[in-house]
């Protein structure tokens, strides 16, 4: 079991249990499990939230069929890519779900990593592991109460990437216009090289669903969110475009949440220290996701 909780005074303290494979859920995953799955990062590993309320619960409660989720905090879309070949393996998938957030597309890419051990994309576009370093910080994180309290409240582990890791966005231009360029064209590579390599051999384009989480961000990063009346990011535009153009469906959250937020002026963010999906968010996606959904 582990206790979630934001900065110095355990904001949003939710306790959440994983199973042998460690992900977050209440019960096993059985070999050759005919269902569906979704897959993403701490999106759907959504330590924010209750396990009964998180949006992959809610569409599993609706459709009275259990949904495995492939989720753990961190994970860029070639890791994605990586679950969905295992669970082709694994299991006998009826849909797969991959959720993806703004910054799972360039992190995809080796050279724009933050840390080791997920798959990523080579500088030959190769799909391979990197090999995961335990940091001397985060082996103290797990002997350490008070550490790991500095580690994850006080986010002193964030700060030590940022500052001397030297890890992705750390080394790019400091003026905005040309960041969000090169971000842009990070991500759009990053893109190209999944759909030219996702091919998954258990289930047909039609069994596979892209959702693409609302403009919720900052807006000094990507112009009006959608509080402001904010469109896509222009990274998903280019996503969708691409997805459709081979052949696979994408649901965009924006026009969704932000509808729902023109009519209850209800946030979305689990707290003001924390931008993940709260309780009311995981709502309005799986009713989305439901609607859009023929299950």
């Amino acid at each position: 079991k582990i206790t979630f909780s934001n900065m110095s005074f355990f904001d949003n303290a939710i306790k959440r249990k994983t199973n042998s494979l460690g992900f977050f859920c209440v019960y096993e995953y059985e070999d050759d499990f005919n269902g569906n799955f979704v897959i993403g990062d701490s999106q759907v590993e959504s330590g924010q939230v209750e396990f009964s309320n998180t949006f992959h619960q809610i569409i599993a409660k609706k459709i009275n069929s259990k949904v495995y989720n492939i989720g753990i905090s961190g994970a860029p879309l070639s890791q994605y890519h990586a679950y969905t070949n295992e669970i082709c393996k694994r299991y006998k998938p009826k849909n797969i779900l991959i959720l993806i957030i703004p910054n799972d597309l360039r992190q995809s890419l080796k050279k724009h990593r933050i840390r080791n051990g997920w798959f990523h994309y080579d500088e030959n576009n190769l799909l391979k592991v990197t090999t995961y370093e335990i940091s001397w910080y985060r082996s103290l994180a797990n002997k350490s109460s008070l550490v790991r309290y500095l580690y994850f409240n006080l986010r002193v582990g964030s700060l030590y990437r940022k500052f001397f890791r030297g890890y992705s966005d750390t080394n790019t231009e400091s003026d905005l216009s040309k960041k969000n360029d090169l971000f842009l064209n990070l991500d759009k590579k990053a893109i190209d090289i999944f759909f030219n390599t996702f091919n998954p051999n258990c289930v047909s384009k039609k069994q596979v669903l892209f959702i693409l989480d609302a403009n919720r961000y900052e807006k000094d990063e990507f112009g009006r969110n959608l509080y402001n009346n904010g469109s896509t990011i222009p990274s998903f535009k280019y996503f969708k475009k691409i997805s459709k153009i081979k052949g696979y469906d994408v649901l965009d959250l924006n026009e969704y949440f932000k509808n729902d937020y023109k009519r209850n002026s209800m946030k979305f963010e689990a707290s003001k220290y924390d931008n993940h999906w709260g309780k009311y968010a995981h709502i309005v996606a799986a009713n989305a996701i439901l609607k859009f959904k023929n299950w």
